[in-house]
């Protein structure tokens, strides 16, 4: 029996996660893609007993967490040589842990959505420490890292925005630093 019989017997009548779980092990990432492109591109799928249902994107995220990651808590960002889906996940899902590092529109659509149209940023006066100030803005600074390590033209443009709005110089250059170790680690590993 093929891989896809296998992937077509196994996720039969599952939830979109149990299903996007099978087909990340067994197939090729286009045609993982193909059999994920409809759901995935809905607001919200339904879950079952043994999978949550909610967003499309986080689902995967979650799941790629659970099959890739090393330390969960520690990885906010992947090489694009360990992301085994197809490229054009990268439009489909606007999150950063699906982006492919050269992938400019994406990145344009994703520093758009983050400091440009969410109204929301960190205000210092919200939180009793600046450690705490400091750790939300962590977020910001990892999808500002990843487009400065990978030269996106608008870099300059969204981080002035976010050093205007508040985040430290040295939040963003901490992530830099983590960015690069956790390349390394993918390197050694």
């Amino acid at each position: 029996m093929n891989e896809f019989n296998k992937y077509k017997l196994l996720s039969e009548g599952k939830a979109f996660g149990d299903r996007a779980k099978i087909a990340l092990v067994l197939l090729d990432s286009s045609t993982v893609y193909e059999e994920l492109k409809v759901e995935g591109a809905q607001t919200l799928v339904a879950g079952s007993y043994s999978c949550v249902g909610g967003k499309p994107a986080s689902i995967l995220e979650m799941i790629m967490i659970e099959l890739i990651c090393r330390n969960p808590r520690d990885t906010w960002y992947l090489p694009d040589n360990i992301k085994f889906w197809d490229r054009r996940f990268g439009s489909l899902f606007e999150t950063k842990f699906f982006c492919y590092d050269d992938d400019v529109e994406t990145w344009s659509k994703i520093l758009n959505k983050f400091f440009i149209k969410m109204q929301w940023k960190p205000k210092r006066e919200d939180y009793s420490s600046t450690k705490n100030y400091n750790n939300v803005w962590g977020y910001f600074a990892e999808l500002l890292a990843v487009v400065k390590e990978n030269n996106h033209p608008e870099f300059n443009t969204y981080y002035e925005i976010a050093i205007r709005k508040g985040m430290s110089e040295s939040v963003f250059e901490g992530k830099l630093k983590e960015l690069a170790e956790l390349k390394q680690s993918f390197v050694k590993g």
